[in-house]
């Protein structure tokens, strides 16, 4: 893409527009994170825990069996998001436009400003980034496109 200067994955393009291994699941066009599995269908670290099925959040465990840090604020056990303290604390990121007070929901903007930047694909409330899609939907599109990408391993 012009003006990119991230390194190319697995094809022409790097994760941020599109490319990179697609998640094995016919239909899912998220990134593979291990197994040829995207997070929502297993891929990545597990918990430990016997029987979980969930994401490791740290420490090898799911926030619900101990993984992840913890709120610094006294008596709080919720998860910490960031500066060691969960959103009611204080731990949340603030909208990146000027004088917006209100919470980021994604892409460093509130759910105000993030309207005009949505994916354009019908019901998807991702950010657009790159063709005004974001970038599940650019990696979805380009392999539907013969010779513009790399055929990916099984």
């Amino acid at each position: 893409m012009s003006g990119c200067i991230k390194e190319a994955q697995n094809g022409n393009f790097c994760i941020g527009h599109g490319g990179g291994k697609c998640c094995k699941i016919e239909g899912c066009s998220n990134a593979s994170q291990s197994q040829g599995l995207c997070k929502a269908h297993g891929g990545g670290a597990r918990c430990k825990f016997s029987g979980c099925e969930k994401s490791s959040q740290g420490g090898g465990f799911c926030r619900s069996h101990g993984g992840g840090k913890r709120c610094l604020e006294p008596g709080c056990n919720k998860g910490a998001q960031r500066s060691n303290k969960c959103a009611k604390h204080g731990g949340y990121r603030k909208c990146s436009v000027a004088d917006c007070l209100r919470t980021d929901r994604g892409g460093g903007l509130c759910e105000i400003h993030r309207k005009d930047k949505m994916c354009t694909v019908s019901g998807c409330k991702r950010l657009g980034k790159t063709m005004g899609m974001c970038t599940p939907h650019v990696r979805e599109y380009r392999n539907q496109i013969p010779g513009i990408n790399v055929k990916q391993e099984e």
